[in-house]
């Protein structure tokens, strides 16, 4: 009697994971564009994502764009072959005897038994290789030389796999008790080649603030982007979605409507996440752009199944919510 009741508990599991996967897809995405000027984009997006953006958008004079996203970690990461260029010729760096003692704080991959390459460069001349692990690292070098105008931190392997992205991520540099923080507006990131083709400034700190600068980049008009970062490290979509709220309440109390831009995957979530804060009141559309190019079909039942599961924690966390006002 037991066994078979187990053995009909077993098949209704099987039958359940056999519909979820059949289905996430559909579960997981929401897609309905409405008629809007107004775009609120998810800053943490791939860039082939916001390239398309530009391709259906940016010849429209007549949008607003706000961007969203967190706050980055404290690492910036290298996510191409590249240099993480530090422009120090203004800075005011004490030394004895011309000696330089430099350390720098960073992390890497490992791909196949393959760690991160980080090659160190001091006024333009190649001085160091080393091999970067998983772990945080402070990789130590001394040089004696009569004044250091740049530092560059070369990424030059970059992998990728089915399931894994290498990358070089750099927290900081201090050189004889100085600190500079990758983060800042003197440094910049020239992707593939040292040639400024490619760069960008790293003055960024939030996806939202990453975004605006990717958009503007490509095109659309500075005066029709405004990021607009959250903060906090858990519940990110919902952090990220009550900073827009809160910002367009206080600077643009009229609009009421827009379009949220976002990927398939996550674009339910999103959607009843803003929805839940905005109400009845603004009406939201959704544009769902593509997911992960590189990502296989394991990959993307489990990246959809774990959006599922995300799904019903915030419509739980929500009627939680509603319970406590």
């Amino acid at each position: 009697m037991y066994r078979k009741i187990w053995l009909i508990i077993s098949l209704l599991v099987f039958l359940l994971i056999v519909v979820i996967m059949i289905f996430s897809s559909k579960i997981v995405t929401y897609s309905k564009e409405i008629d809007a000027k107004v775009y609120v984009v998810e800053g943490w997006m791939p860039e082939y994502n916001f390239d398309f953006l530009y391709s259906i958008l940016g010849d429209k004079n007549d949008i607003l764009i706000f961007t969203s996203g967190i706050e980055l970690s404290d690492f910036f990461c290298m996510h191409y072959n590249g240099f993480l260029v530090f422009n120090l010729i203004n800075e005011d760096i004490d030394s004895i005897d011309d000696l330089y003692d430099i350390s720098i704080i960073t992390k890497g991959e490992i791909i196949n038994g393959d760690s991160t390459q980080m090659n160190l460069w001091i006024n333009d001349s190649l001085v160091f290789k080393f091999r970067i692990s998983e772990e945080i690292t402070n990789i130590s070098y001394k040089i004696q030389t009569n004044q250091i105008d740049s530092i560059a931190i070369e990424y030059s392997n970059d992998q990728l796999n089915k399931r894994k992205d290498m990358n070089l991520s750099v927290k900081e540099i201090t050189i004889n008790g100085k600190r500079f923080q990758a983060y800042s507006r003197s440094n910049y990131y020239d992707r593939y080649a040292w040639d400024g083709i490619l760069s960008e400034d790293t003055g960024y700190r939030s996806y939202a603030e990453y975004a605006e600068s990717y958009l503007e980049r490509i095109g659309f008009d500075p005066a029709r982007v405004i990021s607009i970062s959250g903060y906090g490290k858990r519940n990110r979509t919902y952090r990220s979605a009550r900073a827009v709220k809160e910002y367009l309440i206080e600077s643009y109390p009229g609009i009421e409507k827009f379009n949220l831009v976002t990927t398939e995957n996550h674009s339910r979530r999103t959607y009843i996440t803003y929805k839940y804060l905005f109400g009845k009141n603004v009406e939201i559309g959704v544009i769902a752009l593509e997911d992960d190019e590189y990502s296989g079909f394991v990959d993307s039942k489990i990246d959809e199944i774990r959006e599922l599961l995300a799904i019903i924690y915030y419509r739980i966390l929500f009627v939680v919510n509603r319970f406590l006002e």
